[in-house]
């Protein structure tokens, strides 16, 4: 029988349409967590749907070593066969397909929900290495499945991937073979390493045929592999740990990038990245409160000359050209509305500063300030957020709020 039909085999009276029925259930179900704030973020939406895999690998793993371990009670001639041609490899494949297909059905429609305005041409390589992993974990499964009965082998498959998520999928000084992204904050400013998932895909590849080689010399009697698939199993895993330590680099690069979706406050140029058009208008309708108050009651000067959004990347105030920051957060792409506070906070603070990346954290006197600053603005919108923040402190005059904001912006205030 050819090595398809027997795919086909495995993919109609196996298991592996409830572990595909699990695959779209988990991974739907991670995509609808915190508002899908990832929506409109490339690099964010294709690394969000993984998060998933810590559910997905065990029912993957656990489910290919049942289908393997039945397999050996009722064919165990078909072990001796050349490793392309046994029941293992089979199982491999149909999971492998099946489990495959689910992911990318999953991902296609998050995409379509995503919608995000700008590529990323990394992204399919990193679907690649989520097929990858998948198979990877419907490997573990049957290689357990092959020398272990049917009960032991589904819950060491499950365990065992469980485990090699918790250690293989957090990054480190290497490659992390299992590293799927996950972030909970976007990823504007960050593109993919075409090199480091190369490397994470050959070596993933190379784990599972690695895997997949060792056969049982007696798989009824005596189920062991020979040494000799043994020792060069064990070496083609040496090879994988050693690339995943010499791997140099990130997953994700920095790259330029500005917001490019402008328009104006009053007489005030506001840009965000078009990722999070659809938070834009609500930033902007609470910056106008801020430029309208800030007008009118004498404290014109707190007023920035350009307002941009600010990514994990580039700080716009660093120009110290009199442009100030937005920041975007996840709360905000959750659907929680921006404050008066956070707007005020985040045009002010002086983040781009030296004084305040240091080791050692800023001066007492300089929390001190930066509330009164903050208090002073936003409560000529809304007094009572006097008593809110409980400030025990006195508002500052116009004349003290433009000086102080205007140390901040040019970094020269003297109690850092």
């Amino acid at each position: 029988m050819k090595t398809w039909r027997v795919v086909q085999y495995f993919a109609r009276n196996g298991l592996v349409m409830w572990a595909a029925l699990a695959t779209i259930a988990a991974e739907i179900s991670v995509a609808l967590q915190r508002g899908m704030q990832w929506r409109g973020d490339l690099v964010w939406t294709v690394d969000w749907v993984p998060v998933a895999f810590i559910i997905v690998g065990p029912v993957v793993a656990g489910l290919a070593a049942i289908d393997t371990a039945l397999t050996v009670q009722g064919g165990s001639h078909l072990f001796k066969r050349p490793v392309t041609r046994t029941p293992a490899f089979a199982v491999t494949l149909a999971y492998a397909a099946v489990i495959g297909t689910a992911h990318l059905v999953v991902v296609a429609g998050v995409l379509v929900v995503s919608a995000p305005p700008v590529g990323d041409p990394g992204v399919v390589l990193a679907i690649m290495v989520q097929l990858a992993m998948l198979t990877l974990f419907a490997a573990i499964g049957t290689t357990l499945g092959r020398f272990v009965g049917v009960v032991m082998a589904g819950a060491l498959g499950a365990l065992s991937v469980f485990a090699l998520l918790f250690f293989a999928s957090a990054p480190g000084d290497g490659l992390a073979l299992l590293e799927f992204g996950g972030a909970t904050l976007p990823r504007i400013g960050y593109a993919y390493s075409p090199t480091y998932l190369g490397a994470q895909l050959l070596l993933l590849l190379i784990t599972t045929a690695a895997l997949l080689l060792p056969r049982p010399v007696d798989p009824m009697h005596k189920p062991r592999p020979s040494r000799s698939e043994v020792a060069v199993a064990g070496a083609a895993l040496v090879a994988v740990a050693a690339g995943s330590v010499l791997v140099p680099g990130e997953r994700l690069v920095p790259v330029e990038t500005s917001p490019s979706l402008c328009g104006a406050v009053q007489t005030v140029p506001t840009c965000f990245y078009p990722q999070h058009e659809r938070v834009m208008t609500g930033f902007q309708e609470q910056f106008w409160v801020l430029v309208s108050v800030a007008r009118e009651n004498g404290y014109g000067d707190l007023v920035p000359r350009r307002l941009v959004e600010a990514s994990r990347t580039e700080l716009p105030q660093e120009a110290r050209d009199g442009t100030a920051a937005v920041y975007v957060m996840p709360e905000h792409l959750q659907g929680q509305e921006p404050s008066l506070w956070e707007i005020a906070s985040g045009i002010v603070q002086p983040v781009h500063c030296a004084q305040v990346k240091g080791d050692l954290p800023p001066s007492e006197r300089y929390w001190e300030d930066l509330q009164a600053l903050v208090v002073t603005w936003v409560s000529l919108a809304d007094p009572g957020v006097v008593e809110d923040v409980a400030f025990e402190g006195d508002i500052l005059s116009p004349e003290q709020a433009s000086v102080m904001a205007q140390e901040f912006a040019q970094c020269t205030y003297a109690h850092f």
